[in-house]
């Protein structure tokens, strides 16, 4: 599948991967800063953003998907960071394909399966609403309040909305796709083989998707991992704590 791209900057390449119901999009104030230096390439995940719409999803596939993305643009060796499903993503990808991986850098999310019982509501939400019966991005908030009333997460996936060519709304990702694969997702990346590659983990302090007692199974796939920690932030460690996550891989990007 060929993957939508947005690409800043000139240098060794990095490529970056969203979460769930996430885009390229999520990443252009953080990815900007990167290509001061670097050939930084934040990349929609197949079913996401502007990249094509598929009824098939699964790690093994999204990690093919950013591997031709990768021979297309001459990227490889790459530092490939990946956030929670794009985290999962970026290990089943250096796992299996470690040519292409020069450092590897997951953000909050450990290879193992977790309930998905958070992103239920989520789904039950924007499956509920038929943005073609809307007006503006303003009513289309205000219905959503109804189910989820935190701005921030409202604001987060109202980035998945699009106009239409009739001038009404529609939703970037494949939204029942996500919504059939949820379990699918929540589950733990295939990984064949382990990623001797340096690698780094990186959680929020308020976060509970990478704990002390991951750290094992994680070296056990990835025999040299290190593991960080940004104070104050929660699962969206990039965006609540940019600073922080920006200080936790100094030593590797040298900015």
């Amino acid at each position: 599948m060929k993957l939508y791209g947005k690409r800043l900057g000139d240098g060794p390449p990095i490529v970056i991967l969203h979460g769930l119901l996430g885009s390229s999009d999520n990443w252009f104030t953080l990815g900007r800063r990167m290509s001061e230096a670097y050939d930084v390439h934040l990349v929609d995940q197949r079913n996401h953003g502007r990249s094509p719409h598929s009824d098939t999803i699964s790690y093994q596939l999204m990690a093919e998907d950013v591997v031709e993305y990768a021979r297309d643009h001459q990227l490889a060796p790459m530092i490939l960071i990946g956030h929670s499903m794009g985290g999962k993503t970026a290990m089943s990808l250096a796992a299996n394909y470690p040519e292409f991986v020069a450092h590897l850098i997951v953000l909050d999310i450990a290879p193992r399966k977790y309930p998905g019982g958070a992103f239920d509501d989520i789904f039950s939400a924007l499956l509920a609403l038929d943005l073609s019966t809307y007006s503006s991005r303003g009513e289309i908030d205000a219905a959503l309040a109804e189910y989820l009333p935190e701005p921030g997460l409202r604001g987060f996936l109202l980035k998945n909305v699009k106009r239409e060519s009739d001038q009404g709304f529609g939703w970037k990702m494949n939204l029942p796709v996500l919504s059939e694969s949820l379990s699918e997702l929540t589950d733990s990346p295939i990984i064949s083989r382990s990623f001797d590659g340096p690698s780094r983990f990186i959680n929020g302090s308020n976060s509970r998707y990478i704990l002390p007692g991951d750290h094992p199974d994680i070296l056990k796939s990835f025999t040299r991992a290190d593991f960080r920690t940004v104070e104050g932030a929660g699962h969206w460690v990039h965006a609540e704590k940019p600073e922080g996550f920006m200080q936790s891989i100094n030593d590797i990007l040298k900015l």
